[in-house]
Order: C-alpha cells, then structure tokens, then sequence
C-alpha cells in the first residue's frame, strides 16, 4: 500500500507540473501577444470617446468562427484579430484582410479560401496545409462561375482555359459527369488526308510541325511510330467520304480541262482575293501571318493533297461532325482556286511533298500491313488512350483512362503517390511537376509531354486546385442553364456555319465574338443585313474577324429577322430616349473624357476600342446610352471602363454619336 501512495504521490506532482506547464505555455502563446499588441494599438490610436471605449472593452481569448454549413471550425482569427476590422497599424499577421465583400468571416470562415487547419492556434500547425498564395485564386473557382472568374480571377481563368485548349477532358473526368470523348478529328481514312511519312514526323513531335498543336508528345519509339502509322492507315474512308472526295476529283477534272500555265497563274491569284475576302487568316496561319485557332497552311502541301482539302471546303463536316470550322458556301472553281494558292505558296518539302502526287485513288483503301504490326499498333492505340481523342471505326472510348481531377483539391495529400521525387509533399508542388515531368513519379506512367511553359504550369495549377466538391450548394453561384438548341431555320443556319464556335449565346458558344443574346437590342437591322452580307473590321486591331460566308440573302434575311424579334433585352429596349441633346457639346465632351484614347474616327484616335466611323448607323441609340450610363451591367467583361458620365451629359454624347454615319461599307 505504501508503495501504491509513493506512486500517485508522484503523478499528482507530475500532473500538477504539466498543469503548470501548459497554463505558463498558453499565457505566452502567439495569438496572445498578438492580441495584447492590438489591444495597445487601439488605445493608442483612439481618438473618439467611442473608440476609447471600444478598445477598452477588447477581450483576449481564442477567437473561433463555427460554420456548420461548411463542416468548417476557424480559430484563425485569433492571431489574425485585425483581418475584419475597419483599420490597423500593425504588421502581420494583425492587418485588414484585403476587400473580399460580400464575403463574411463568420459565414465563410478563413480555410475554406487560404486552406491550413482550422482548430490550430500555434504554428506550425496552422499553416501545415496552407494554400500558397500564388495560386490563392484557386478558392474562387470552388464557388464562383467561370464569367466571375474571368473578371476578378484572371489566372485561374486563364488555367481553366489552358485546360480547355489542351483537351485534358479527353483523359481525365473534370467534373462528375462523362468526360467529353473525341475532342481531336476522326481518324477513320487517314491514309486518304494525310501523307504516311508526314504522319511519322507528327507522331514523333506534334508542335515541330504546328507549334500550336493541342496533341501532345507521347514520347514515342521509332519502332511505335511505325506500327501504329501502319495500323491507322489500314482503317479505310467511310463509303460517304470515299464518295465526295471521288465527286470533287471529277468536278477538278472538268473545270481545269485544257487549262494552260497562264490559266492556273490566273487561278491562284483568285484563290488568294477569295482566300483574303473569306478573312481565313482569322484561324488559320499563313505567309507568316494569321490566327492559330486551326492549323497552319504554311507547309500544308507536305501533308495533304488537292482533292481532300477541296472535299473539306466543300462540307467540313462530313468528315469531323464536331469541327468548328464553319461551310463556307463555294462553287466548284472558287474550291479549285484556293487550293490551288494554297499549295502554290506552300513551303516545299522534297523528302515527303504531296503537291504532284499522293492522288486519293491510290489513299482511299486500306493498307496491308503484317499481323503482327497491325497488333502493336493496336495495343499503342489502346495503351496510349488515342481512342479518348479520336474516333477510329468501331473503337470506343474510355471513362476510367486517366484519374479523375474533379476533386483533385480535396484528394488527401497521404493518397498521393510522391514516389522518390526530392519535392514538397504538398498539392501544389506534386501538381507544378507533374505538368512538367509527367512521368517522374514511376515507371509505368502514360501521361504524355505537353511542353508548358513555367507561367502555364502555374495557371493550370491554380485551375487545377480549385477542383473541390466540398462546398455546399448553398454557396455556390451557378451559372444559368444553356439555353436549348434554336429551331427551324434559324438553328440550321447556326449549325451549317457554326456560329456558337466563335458566339455566345444564352450561356453557350466560343469566347472569341461577341455575344448575341442581346444583337436585336443592339444594332441595326439594316446595319446587321449589311454587314452580313460583307463583314468588316470593327476593331481593326484584332487578328480574328468576321469570315465572309457568302450568306445567300434568304439567310441574311433569317438571321435579321430573328435578331430582331428573339435576341432582345428589356432593359435596353424599355429606355426612353429622346434625342434632345446637343452634337457640338457632345464633341466637346467625347474629347474632354479621354475617348479617342481608345476609339477612332476616322484615322484619328486609339484602335484598343471599336471605331466609331459610322457608330450611328450600326448602334441602336438606346444601347449606346446604356453603354454610357452602366456598361458593365450588360457586358460583365467589357474592357470599357466605368466612367461615371452624369445622366446630365449623356444625351449630348448620344446626339454627337449618332451622328457618326460614316460612309456604308463597300
């Protein structure tokens, strides 16, 4: 019994001591000095007897936010005490937290944003998990849309796009639902499009050849390039394309028969006025100059030959349903004409030029290729998740190739597979060099090269980082659902020239253009029949213009008519206004507000902005004055800034506007 009292005798006295400790240790922790220290800066700033009192009744103890909704408790504000207060003159981490309205503190908490362990309150435990605040854009992207993203969170809507562009969904789930399959062209009868040894150099480096290609380096064998090159070409041309590119063959024939050296000199000059007119260096390179939405057509004769890209022009769908290359409406000698420019200013190859030979005769049917070379190419179609891609036959893609990123922010760092990698064991760090050395953490990884450059990786890092489905519905901005596919003649017109691939509308289309939802209560119905018809430069700064589709006048007529009647918005259309402003005030105003700065008129002023030439024409009165009062309310990302123009001098402005005719496009 004595030696049982010995030894509660001596964990009384080491519980008492460990008492003494931890009460000793918490009077001098972190959050205390620092909220001591605000304490003495709030008396100290004082000035009124009511900021006297407030800092007199200021209380040090744990600050904690509990928000049930979230699952979250926060106890970081109680060494960050100063974040939601109106000033402070300390260092961190008591300061003001930057302007996040309408975001509260005690509704949001601080790690559904920054990260880090809310029940904490000693370092470096707080800060173990925390989110680098470089990428910190990431915490908008888990509740916000991406048109707030683009706003007030450029770098992670710039990762998101990046994502976009480089058809990451053709492997990988990005949200909990099937992932879009066949995002690059089919591959059915490539062996008819394509020169075979063009293909082997395309395989074997994809951006050598465009440096825009979204096809990634795969990092392949000479020996693979070669099987699966064979195996692609034995799949033949369905019968359809087989049949066009046949018909075009004939057409040629016909229109170039008897044809002289002068005749195809003459020929190619219209191909290159046509070429010019149809505005193709929008998406398309070419000399040296033009868009990289498509391919380059520099070397386009060591790929391809006359008859396929004639049969393309014709009706890009036919043979890839899901291109956003539009149908231009073309006679059979307006084709012939820009082929023939096209492969009459092609860079020449020697070793694989297509511009003599390579006839389709001789492509359309299948290559006989060894059974087992037919194998491997099989087995490297399916290995590598070509099939994700492209379509080829019967072949199927696969949901499960890639793992899933939806959640990737949420994925707990213990299940991430590091390897021997000499790095960080943090979200950030496994992400930044998994884009940059896909296949540094083990042997048997697939994920192929894309060649990102540092500020990239940091992009899609932080796009990558805000994938999380831990934040409840109730806190989420959903964007509106798209609209439905439009009807009758209108939705024809929108499907046969692909209107939504540069357009927006009701949520849906390309970013390229601008939206439509609204053009009814824009423009002007004669301006938009005109423009139609033959479209211009409005921002003469941009790359990107309006193609000329050569638009039959029934289908100008469509496409007014249901502007006019559909793509209306109330706000615009129920303005009253009246045109009792004065023009020469109104000049007076555009020049004492900066306007030129960005807008021409004439060759006087900016190019950043749309030329106001002939604004009066084009413009419907009641949405220039709603552009002048709040522009941002119609158009979330216009680049026009907030100029606060008092209501007083808005008409004047409108009255010198409209009065920009300008002369009608020729």
């Amino acid at each position: 019994m004595p030696k049982l009292s010995r030894v509660f005798f001596f964990l009384s006295i080491l519980l008492a001591v460990l008492t003494i400790f931890v009460i000793v240790k918490e009077r001098n922790s972190q959050w205390r000095s620092y909220q001591e220290a605000y304490k003495q800066d709030l008396r100290k700033n004082a000035v009124s007897q009511e900021e006297q009192n407030s800092a007199a009744r200021f209380e040090v103890g744990i600050r904690q936010d509990w928000i049930p909704e979230l699952g979250r408790t926060d106890r970081c504000r109680s060494c960050h005490i100063a974040v939601d207060q109106a000033r402070s003159s300390l260092q961190e981490p008591v300061t003001v937290h930057p302007d996040v309205s309408p975001h509260e503190f005690r509704k949001y908490g601080c790690t559904v944003c920054h990260g880090g362990e809310g029940y904490a309150t000693r370092l470096p435990d707080a800060h173990k998990t925390l989110v680098p605040q470089k990428i910190i854009e990431a915490a908008c992207g888990k509740c916000h849309t991406p048109k707030f993203n683009k706003q007030r969170a450029p770098t992670l809507a710039a990762g998101l796009e990046l994502i976009e562009k480089n058809n990451c969904r053709g492997c990988h789930l990005l949200q909990q639902e099937q992932k879009n399959l066949y995002p690059g062209p089919n591959l059915s009868g490539i062996s008819a499009k394509v020169n075979k040894e063009w293909l082997k150099k395309w395989l074997k480096a994809p951006k050598s050849y465009w440096h825009q290609a979204k096809m990634p380096d795969f990092l392949l064998t000479d020996k693979e390039i070669t099987d699966l090159t064979g195996y692609l070409s034995s799949f033949p041309l369905p019968e359809k394309i087989t049949a066009a590119i046949q018909a075009e063959t004939i057409l040629a024939y016909r229109e170039l028969q008897g044809f002289s050296d002068a005749d195809y000199d003459e020929l190619a000059k219209q191909g290159k006025i046509l070429f010019g007119r149809m505005r193709c260096l929008s998406c398309h390179a070419f000399e040296g100059k033009g868009g990289d939405l498509g391919p380059d057509f520099a070397r386009i004769s060591s790929k391809t030959n006359r008859q396929w890209v004639s049969m393309w022009l014709r009706d890009p769908k036919i043979y890839n349903p899901e291109t956003i290359m539009p149908t231009f409406t073309m006679t059979p000698k307006e084709r012939l004409s820009v082929v023939q420019y096209l492969f009459g200013e092609s860079i020449l190859d020697e070793e694989d030029d297509l511009a003599d030979g390579n006839e389709p005769d001789e492509a359309i049917g299948m290559t006989a290729i060894a059974d087992s070379a037919a194998d491997a190419g099989a087995k490297l179609f399916t290995a590598k998740g070509c099939y994700n891609c492209h379509r080829l036959g019967e072949i199927s893609g696969s949901a499960n190739f890639a793992p899933e990123l939806y959640a990737l922010a949420d994925k707990q760092l213990e299940k991430i597979e590091f390897g021997a990698v000499p790095i960080p064991h943090t979200l950030e760090d496994y992400i930044t060099t998994k884009l940059q050395a896909p296949r540094i953490f083990a042997d048997n990884l697939k994920m192929p090269f894309f060649g990102f450059d540092p500020k990239d990786v940091g992009r899609i890092a932080t796009a990558l980082s805000s994938f999380s489905y831990t934040i409840p519905a109730s806190y989420t901005k959903k964007e509106a659902p798209p609209a439905q596919d439009i009807a009758g003649q209108m939705g024809q017109i929108v499907q046969k020239y692909n209107c939504l691939s540069c357009h927006q509308l009701n949520g849906r289309g390309g970013s390229l253009a601008p939206e439509l939802s609204m053009e009814g209560s824009q423009v002007q119905g004669q301006w938009l029949q005109d423009y139609l018809q033959k479209p211009y430069a409005i921002r003469p700064f941009l790359e990107q213009r309006m193609p000329r589709f050569n638009l039959s006048d029934a289908e100008i007529q469509v496409i007014s008519s249901f502007a006019a009647l559909v793509w209306r918005d109330d706000r615009i259309d129920n303005l009253a206004v009246l045109n009792n402003g004065d023009p020469m005030k109104g000049e007076e105003l555009y020049a004492l507000k900066g306007c030129q700065t960005c807008h021409a008129i004439g060759t006087q002023g900016g190019y950043y902005g749309p030329a106001l030439d002939n604004v009066g024409r084009r413009l419907q009165p009641a949405w220039i004055m709603a552009r002048l009062d709040t522009v941002h309310d119609f158009v979330d990302d216009a680049k026009e800034p907030a100029l606060a123009i008092p209501a007083e001098e808005r008409p004047d402005l409108l009255a010198y506007l409209i009065t920009l005719v300008g002369e009608k496009q020729q």
